[in-house]
């Protein structure tokens, strides 16, 4: 069996801790396109729709 050194084991929980807090902040934007979707700031903005505004403002592909 291999045994990690201390050092990787704080990478790894570094990393896991990181993508918990990714996971949040995407979650925490999906409810802002949601509420965002309900509105027409995107259509004043001359956008086809929500989606395209969010794409190109957020530099979303």
């Amino acid at each position: 069996m291999v045994e990690l050194v201390p050092q990787e084991v704080d990478v790894a929980y570094e990393m896991v801790g990181i993508r918990q807090a990714i996971d949040l902040l995407e979650l925490q934007f999906s409810r802002l396109a949601a509420t965002f979707d309900k509105g027409a700031y995107w259509e004043q903005e001359g956008s086809n729709s929500p989606i395209d505004w969010i794409r190109f403002n957020c530099h979303l592909t």
